[in-house]
């Protein structure tokens, strides 16, 4: 009986997280690509543009600061194949620190968290 509990407990939460979880949006963002501790701790990404590069370099968080609305939206990359994984964005937005690029993927939005999940980057 209490094994028969346990499974209904967790088949429940199972239901519920997933009813919770982010639907993703399709879309295309046209924005500045953004190293965010450097714009959080000096506001100016063009005077420190050498610094964010370093630092995301080293893994910190990247992000796209929308044109239109200036909403940040946090970066991650997963390659439009079939069977790829996501991975950190770093990498592949490294040369766009400081410029105005146009993103294309899947846009999350939760709890005030705005991600997109990337696919394809090119300069604007």
């Amino acid at each position: 009986l209490a094994i028969a509990v346990i499974a209904m407990l967790a088949t429940a939460i199972v239901k519920v997280n997933a009813a919770s979880a982010p639907k993703p949006e399709k879309g295309i963002l046209v924005g500045t690509i953004v190293e965010l501790t450097t714009l959080a701790m000096m506001g100016d990404m063009a005077d420190n543009l050498e610094t964010a590069k370093d630092r995301a370099e080293h893994g910190f968080p990247v992000a796209l600061i929308e044109d239109e609305t200036a909403t940040v939206w946090i970066l991650s990359y997963r390659n439009s194949a079939p069977a790829s994984h996501m991975e950190v964005a770093n990498k592949h937005v490294q040369e766009y620190i400081g410029m105005q690029v146009v993103v294309q993927g899947l846009k999350y939005k939760n709890g005030g968290v705005n991600a997109i999940r990337f696919s394809t980057i090119s300069e604007y």
